[in-house]
């Protein structure tokens, strides 16, 4: 469903059922015109514009949307976590498809990450720009193996192309893209003990992307209305380390974490003799480099909202880092581990790592109830969502039987908010943002909620 900004962005767009071209260069124009006084995220506004339902095709061209967000994250965070293991590991296939179902269930079963999977603007924002970011760095893994000059000029320009692209999304999805760029390009420098040239290349793509972003003039201008008026970096290094120490304390106490980076550790274990690293040394450095990784991620958003705190798009571009980061971390690990014991007790490593994990399970409060596929599920099944989709609908319907009308609606004719579910607000104010925008396209002559 549509809500908040997915309404006033495309009444800001102003271009509506024109043609292909037309709406192109006026998604352009828009993301240009936010780049200068809202925001810097290049790559998101142009999505946002050139992808709203609101200017195009409504709700079916939404679901198509979403749907392929959602598809189009998780094929790109698969391939790019095989990729990797193939980079790291030969052969044995199982065990690298059962490390990339434990970050997938990672990511997927401590929170609904509502505000990217369910809204359209957090889709174009923080998704969108994590699938390209990914893409973009499973084009770089496989560059070494590439032997072919014309297959390698086509990874070097589709890593370039689809990373600067995410560069343009969340400047949290920058800093991660540019901190995980920078750990390949020391790795590759520590390994060949040479200085990497196209890797060194690509990222200073990638930074130049991020300094696009960071410097438009859009971001100071929306600072500036945020708590605290002005930049205020001492304070912001300091709160990011705090949200950092939350989010661990929350995914190593409130959730199953511990018990995945065992599973993972396994996988190691039996992974271990396949290993291809050509300098363990230097990947063991890097990979423990990427813990840092997080708080790099936090930085940017805790520095422009000047709060302690980041909403729960942003924890997901956390989330996604921290399990990237930890899983591989612990696969390192889990050759350090067997690299010092005989292979006469690889068995024992095993049956101590599914005892860990055993007693881990026992122990932790998180349960199959816990999970936030089975919450959503239950959703699903009891009527909760549709239900709500149904009370959306209805307010849509009225919207459209109220033209030139001031409509006052009352609490139960705006849909009420559910747990782990993007949903629809609408101010008190009639000359809100949002208020007005819907107004527009469905012909009122104002809008507002009354009870607040």
């Amino acid at each position: 469903m549509l809500a908040d900004d997915d309404f006033w962005h495309g009444y800001d767009v102003g271009v509506f059922h024109t043609d292909f071209m037309s709406y192109f260069i006026a998604s352009l124009k828009y993301a240009k015109h936010m780049y200068l006084t809202w925001q810097g995220t290049y790559f998101s506004m142009f999505l946002q514009a050139f992808l709203s339902p609101m200017n195009n095709y409504g709700m079916p061209q939404l679901r198509a949307v979403m749907i392929f967000n959602s598809l189009n994250f998780f094929v790109s965070l698969i391939v790019f976590i095989y990729t990797l293991l193939n980079r790291l590991f030969k052969k044995q296939w199982l065990p690298k498809l059962a490390v990339c179902t434990c970050v997938v269930f990672a990511i997927t079963s401590y929170s609904a990450f509502q505000e990217v999977f369910y809204w359209f603007s957090g889709a174009t924002s923080y998704t969108l720009p994590v699938s390209f970011l990914f893409y973009s760095l499973t084009a770089v893994l496989l560059l070494d193996s590439t032997t072919n000059l014309k297959k390698k000029y086509i990874l070097i320009i589709w890593s370039v192309f689809s990373g600067v692209l995410a560069m343009g999304g969340s400047l949290t999805v920058a800093a991660a893209g540019c901190y995980f760029m920078l750990l390949l390009t020391v790795y590759e420098w520590i390994s060949s003990k040479k200085l990497p040239y196209i890797k060194l290349v690509i990222f200073i793509c990638y930074f130049s992307g991020a300094l696009i972003n960071a410097i438009a003039p859009g971001n100071f201008l929306r600072q500036q209305t945020s708590e605290g008026n002005g930049l205020q970096i001492f304070a912001s290094l300091k709160n990011s380390f705090l949200v950092y120490e939350s989010n661990f304390r929350w995914l190593f106490h409130s959730t199953n974490f511990s018990l995945i980076l065992l599973l993972i550790l396994l996988c190691g274990i039996f992974l271990y003799k396949n290993i291809t690293v050509k300098n363990i040394t230097g990947y063991t450095f890097v990979s423990i480099a990427g813990i840092i990784a997080p708080f790099v991620v936090i930085f940017p958003a805790v520095l422009g909202y000047n709060v302690p705190w980041i909403p729960n798009r942003c924890v997901f571009v956390v989330i996604v880092v921290m399990s990237v980061a930890f899983s591989n971390l612990t696969l390192i690990l889990s050759y350090h581990i067997m690299r010092t014991i005989t292979d006469s007790n690889r068995s024992l490593i095993v049956i101590v790592t599914l005892m860990l994990a055993f007693v881990t399970a026992s122990a932790n409060s998180y349960t199959l109830a816990d999970c936030m596929t089975r919450k959503l599920h239950d959703k699903l099944i009891d009527g909760t969502i549709p239900n709500y989709y149904s009370s959306y609908m209805d307010m849509i319907h009225l919207f459209e039987a109220s033209e030139g009308a001031d409509l006052r609606l009352d609490p139960a004719q705006v849909p009420a908010a559910i747990d782990n579910f993007y949903y629809f607000t609408l101010s008190a104010d009639p000359d809100n943002r949002t208020n007005n925008a819907i107004s527009y396209f469905y012909h009122l002559n104002s809008v507002s909620q009354t009870g607040e």
